[in-house]
C-alpha cells in the first residue's frame, strides 16, 4: 500500500471513530499529519503541529486599566504591561504585528529582543480535595509542561522581528529539554550561544553533592541576521600587559601603546558570566522587589545591550518582578510585558513610577482575557463593536444581505454584533425571527451573532503563598470580574476577615467559594488617592484563623488594601487610622 492510500485509509477509519464518539489513536496522526523532517525532536503525547497551534490561540483584546505619564496630546509609542496569560496576549501582538501596530523606532515590524525567564518545572506534585491524584502549577509536568512552552515559543517566533533574539533562561532541570525544543523552533543552525551565568551561595549542610550555582541562559536569532552590539558590552581585560602581547601577537611586536588601546576598548566577554544574584537586600546601591526569583539587574543590561538599540522593543512574557523592563526602561528601550499574577503586576508598576532614574516613559496597564464589564458598556457603538470582533476571533468586514447590516466574519461566516445600546436587553427568539425573515436564504452557510455572557472560563489561578508566585498555568478565553465578598475589621495589631467569598461562574450555573479562594492582601500603606503603591504583601498561609499582623502604625493618612481571591478578581478598601480599633 501506497503511503498516500495508507493516509486516504487511516482518513476514512478516523472519520468512523468520530461518528462512534471514540478517540483516534495516537500513532495515526503522525502518519496522517506528517511532522516536518528532522534529523532529530522530542517526541511526546499531546504535540501539536506549529500550524494547530497558530490556528488555534484566538487573539483576545487588551482592555485598558490605567495610563501613566501620558501627555494629554501624546501620540508615540505607549509601552505596555499587561496582566493575563501569555498565549493569548502573544496571538493579540502578532495580529498587532500583521497590522503595522507593533513598530521599532526605526520603523521596522516585531520585537527586536525576547527575554523569558518560565517556570523550571520543578515544583512538588501535590493532591487536591484529597483524592490520590497528582496536580501541577509551578511545572506542568513532563510532556505537558515541554508542550506548554513549546506552544509560547512559536507564538513568539512569529511576534519577532526578522532580525531578532531571544533568550530563554532556564536551569539544570529541564534545559537540555528545551534545548531541542529550541532547536525545532529557531533552527539549530540559528544557535548564538549557551551562556552560562554563575554566582555564589551558600548549600546546605549535609549536602552529597556540589553545589548547583548556575543557570543556563539559551540565545537564538531568528533568522541569519540579528545584532550583536559589542562595543557595548565589553569589560576589562584581566591580564597584564606582558599577557595580552603574548595573547595578540607572539613575536612580541605589540607596543605599549598598542597595549594601552586593546586594554581601554576591553574584550568581548566569554559565555559564562559572573553576576552576584538579586539579594533580598540592598548590597550594592542596588533596590531589590523582595519578588521571589527576581532576576539581577546587570544581567538583564548586558542581554539587553548586547542585542538592541534604543528604540527597539523588548518582549518579557513571563516577567514576573520586571527587572527587564525595568532596564530596558533605564536604557531607552520600548517595552512590553507580561504576567499572569496581579503580584507581578502591581510589583512592575511599582518599580516603574519610583524610578529615581528618569521618569518612566508613557505606559498602559491592560487586562487580557478578564475584563471589567461596566468599562466595556460606557464604549462606544463603533468600540464595542471592534472589541467584540477581536473578542470573538472575527475579521472586521462590514457588509450587508438583503439590507440587514453585519459586522464581520468569522471562518468565512457573517457575524453580526448585537448592540446592547439598543433597549433590548438580550438577544431573543424574536430577534432571530426578524433576521431571518429579512435575510431568508440569502446566506450560504451559518450565521454568527456575538453577545457578551459569561461563559466557562479557566481561571487565572493567583498564588497562596510565595512559592506559589510563579507557577505555570494556562488560562485560555475570557470572563468578567466578579467582585468577592468581603467582610473585614482591623483591632489590635491584628487584620481579621470576617468573611471572603470569590466568585466564578462554571457551564452556566454560578458557584461561591469560601476561604480556599482567597489568594493574597497587598498593602499601600501611604495611598495617595490616585496610584496603588505596592508596600507589602500577606499570602494566604501567612493567616492563621483568617486573621495575620497589620502594622497600622506605618499608615500615614490613608491605606488601600486589595484583597485579591484565586481567580485574579479583587476587592479593594481605603482606610484611614480612625477606621482601626
Amino acid at each position: 500500500m501506497s503511503k498516500q492510500q495508507q493516509q486516504i485509509d487511516l482518513l476514512n477509519r478516523a472519520l468512523d471513530f468520530v461518528r462512534q464518539g471514540k478517540e483516534i489513536p495516537t500513532d495515526w496522526a503522525k502518519v496522517i499529519f506528517p511532522s516536518e523532517k528532522r534529523e532529530y525532536e522530542l517526541s511526546y503525547y499531546g504535540k501539536q503541529t506549529a500550524e494547530a497551534i497558530l490556528a488555534d490561540v484566538d487573539p483576545v483584546p487588551l482592555q485598558e486599566v490605567s495610563n501613566f505619564n501620558t501627555p494629554a496630546d501624546y501620540e508615540g509609542w505607549q509601552n505596555k504591561l499587561i496582566f493575563g496569560d501569555n498565549l493569548q496576549v502573544l496571538k493579540r501582538l502578532i495580529e498587532d504585528k500583521k497590522n503595522d501596530k507593533l513598530k521599532n523606532a526605526d520603523g521596522t515590524d516585531g520585537v527586536r529582543l525576547v527575554y523569558i525567564d518560565p517556570p523550571f518545572s520543578t515544583r512538588k506534585d501535590f493532591k487536591v480535595s484529597g483524592e490520590d491524584q497528582k496536580a501541577y502549577q509551578d511545572k506542568v509536568a513532563g510532556a505537558e509542561f515541554l508542550e506548554w512552552l513549546r506552544r509560547r515559543l512559536i507564538l513568539l517566533k512569529e511576534v519577532m522581528a526578522d532580525d531578532g533574539s531571544i533568550y530563554v533562561h532556564l536551569d539544570y532541570r529541564k534545559g537540555h529539554y528545551v534545548k531541542v525544543l529550541l532547536d525545532e523552533v529557531f533552527g539549530e543552525k540559528n544557535l548564538r550561544n549557551e551562556i552560562i551565568w554563575c554566582y555564589t551561595g551558600p548549600g546546605s549542610p549535609g549536602m552529597k553533592q556540589f553545589n548547583r550555582k548556575h543557570d543556563v541562559i539559551y540565545w537564538y536569532s531568528k533568522s541569519d541576521k540579528w545584532h550583536f552590539n559589542s562595543t557595548d558590552v565589553r569589560v576589562p581585560y584581566k591580564d597584564e600587559n606582558q599577557s595580552l602581547r603574548k595573547a595578540f601577537a607572539s613575536d612580541g611586536s605589540w607596543s605599549d601603546e598598542d597595549i594601552a588601546k586593546m586594554r581601554e576598548r576591553g574584550r568581548i566577554p566569554d559565555d559564562w558570566w559572573e553576576f552576584s544574584v538579586a539579594a533580598r537586600k540592598r548590597v550594592d546601591g542596588i533596590e531589590r522587589t523582595a519578588y521571589p526569583t527576581e532576576k539581577p539587574q546587570p544581567l538583564l543590561e548586558r542581554i539587553i545591550k548586547a542585542s538592541s538599540g534604543e528604540g527597539d522593543i523588548i518582549l518579557d512574557c513571563f516577567a514576573g518582578s520586571g527587572t527587564s523592563l525595568f532596564v530596558a526602561e533605564k536604557l531607552n528601550r520600548r517595552w512590553i510585558s507580561c504576567d499572569v499574577g496581579k503580584l507581578s503586576v502591581y510589583t512592575q508598576q511599582k518599580r516603574l513610577l519610583g524610578m529615581s532614574e528618569k521618569q518612566a516613559s508613557p505606559f498602559t496597564l491592560y487586562s487580557s482575557g478578564l475584563y471589567d464589564f461596566a468599562k466595556i458598556r460606557e464604549l462606544p457603538r463603533d468600540d464595542w463593536r471592534l472589541f467584540a470582533l477581536q473578542l470573538f476571533n472575527c475579521i472586521d468586514d462590514q457588509h450587508k444581505i438583503k439590507g440587514f447590516a453585519f459586522d464581520g466574519k468569522r471562518e468565512g461566516q457573517s457575524v453580526w454584533i448585537y448592540d446592547f445600546h439598543s433597549t433590548d436587553a438580550k438577544i431573543t427568539t424574536e430577534t432571530i425571527d426578524d433576521m431571518h425573515a429579512r435575510i431568508g436564504d440569502s446566506v450560504d452557510g451559518d450565521v454568527f451573532i456575538a453577545e457578551l455572557h459569561k461563559r466557562k472560563f479557566t481561571a487565572i489561578n493567583q498564588p497562596r503563598n510565595s512559592e506559589d508566585v510563579n507557577d505555570g498555568i494556562e488560562a485560555v478565553g475570557f470572563d468578567f470580574i466578579q467582585l468577592p465578598d468581603l467582610e473585614f475589621e482591623i483591632a489590635a495589631g491584628k487584620l481579621h476577615i470576617k468573611q471572603f467569598e470569590g466568585k466564578t461562574r462554571n457551564r452556566g450555573q454560578d458557584e461561591t467559594h469560601g476561604w480556599d479562594s482567597f489568594s493574597m492582601l497587598m498593602i499601600n500603606y501611604s495611598y495617595d488617592g490616585e496610584v496603588f503603591d505596592l508596600d507589602e504583601v500577606k499570602y494566604a498561609k501567612d493567616f492563621n484563623e483568617q486573621a495575620v499582623d497589620f502594622a497600622s502604625d506605618k499608615i500615614t493618612d490613608r491605606a488601600m488594601l486589595i484583597f485579591l481571591d484565586k481567580f485574579g478578581n479583587e476587592v479593594r478598601a481605603i482606610i484611614s487610622k480612625e477606621d482601626i480599633k
